[in-house]
């Protein structure tokens, strides 16, 4: 695996101005409201002398791409932040990771392949980017997250040596899931309760080793279907609640802008007929003037409904859906044939 090294600042300052409206609505569907996010300018990070925003607390995003950790810092605003950033349920914990995950992908460049780590409220910002052990390639990529007339600044950092200890021992449990969790075990060896941490939500991981191990089993190391997150029944109040939990590359799917092109009627006509026509030409169709109209999302037809006023305008109210026609495939048709006779 190869390091993500600083020089790609270009490209990943490219990927944020061509997805500054996606990563706006990340912020929308994880804290409500209108969110608009501005680029700034790429500055190396200096532990003498680190920005106004770093002083305070904030989210702490954790991301790998490859060998190379990153860090995504959200400093605290009271019209930004939810009150709830600081000890969310497990609701609200939902949300941060999935506003985690989304970032990575918004934000790093396409050919990269970023992970969220983890999660993390701090109550000092410029702590945590000094415990990180950052060098002196290390650079800090500032965006400015804009809602109505508060903003709070996003800091992209990369790349750093380590993560705070609470993601860091999530990290290490995830690439090695044998592995005791330190802080859970005390120097007789008999558990212990875990320190308190500001951990708000850990990455996904597998969990087969640790029920091996609570039987006394020897533990091995988890195959790749163990290692993909178990999935789970979306419970939700409505339809906006609904999508806020889709992973982040269904709610993607869902801002394609498609075609919505409404029907009356149609035909087809032979090219020599189409030349002939001239202003003034009747064309003559099979359905009568108050039949119903046909909606066509992407050229596939959905729905049907009828012409109203609205206004000075016209506008299609829809009486009915169109199901999908249904196609059905022989298999094996010489076989089927036989088996017939």
């Amino acid at each position: 695996m190869a390091e993500f090294s600083p020089e790609r600042m270009e490209a990943v300052l490219a990927k944020c101005q061509s997805a500054n409206e996606a990563i706006g609505n990340a912020f929308s569907t994880a804290f409500g409201g209108s969110y608009e996010v501005k680029p700034g300018e790429p500055t190396q990070i200096n532990l003498e002398d680190l920005p106004a925003n770093l002083s305070g607390g904030g989210l702490v995003f954790a991301i790998t791409i490859d060998e190379t950790r990153c860090l995504a810092l959200l400093s605290q605003a009271d019209a930004l932040l939810p009150p709830w950033c600081s000890e969310p349920g497990d609701e609200n914990a939902q949300k941060l990771n999935q506003l985690g995950t989304e970032l990575a992908t918004a934000v790093w460049p396409e050919d990269t392949e970023p992970k969220l780590a983890g999660v993390t409220f701090n109550d000092d910002l410029g702590t945590v980017v000094r415990d990180s052990q950052p060098t002196s390639e290390t650079v800090c990529l500032p965006l400015q997250v804009v809602k109505d007339d508060q903003s709070a600044q996003l800091s992209l950092i990369w790349p750093v040596a380590s993560f705070i200890d609470s993601i860091a021992a999530t990290v290490a449990k995830t690439e090695n899931p044998s592995t005791p969790d330190p802080e859970a075990v005390s120097d007789s060896g008999s558990a212990t309760e875990p320190k308190a941490a500001h951990v708000v939500v850990p990455p996904p991981a597998s969990e087969p080793a640790a029920d091996v191990e609570k039987k006394g089993a020897p533990a091995s190391r988890p195959s790749a279907a163990a290692k993909l997150p178990k999935h789970r029944r979306l419970i939700y109040r409505g339809l906006e609640d609904g999508i806020r939990q889709l992973p982040a590359y269904a709610q993607s799917l869902l801002r394609v802008k498609v075609s919505v092109v409404v029907t009356l009627a149609s035909k087809k006509e032979s090219v020599s007929k189409i030349t002939e026509m001239v202003p003034g030409t009747i064309l003559q169709f099979t359905k009568t003037y108050d039949s119903h109209l046909t909606l066509e999302v992407g050229r596939q037809e959905v729905a049907e409904g009828e012409a109203i006023k609205v206004g000075d305008k016209f506008g299609l109210q829809i009486t009915s859906m169109t199901m999908p026609a249904e196609r059905f495939w022989a298999v094996n048709k010489m076989a089927m044939t036989k088996r017939v006779k």
